[in-house]
């Protein structure tokens, strides 16, 4: 199977996410990117990145998100988030 994984907002400007007590939302997603993305290739599966560091807008930020997932053919797209709190 082909997995597009996008590890949610952007490290710095536009989309950056939630920020709480020295944890930031942006930094959350790509250490859980990082953990899951070796997981499922050991399992075979094929994974595409869809994540974005960096953006001059939320909407430009989204577009290239989902050019970046579409462009990948893949199967499932799996856009990573967490809450402040």
């Amino acid at each position: 199977m082909k997995i597009s994984i996008n590890a949610g907002h952007t490290k710095k400007g536009a989309g950056y996410g939630a920020e709480y007590k020295g944890f930031r939302e942006s930094e959350i997603t790509r250490a859980v990117a990082a953990a899951l993305i070796p997981k499922l290739k050991k399992k075979g599966h094929t994974v595409h990145s869809s994540t974005v560091d960096s953006a001059t807008s939320q909407s430009a930020y989204l577009r290239k998100v989902c050019q970046l997932a579409n462009g990948s053919g893949a199967d499932i797209f799996l856009s990573i988030h967490c809450n402040a709190s």
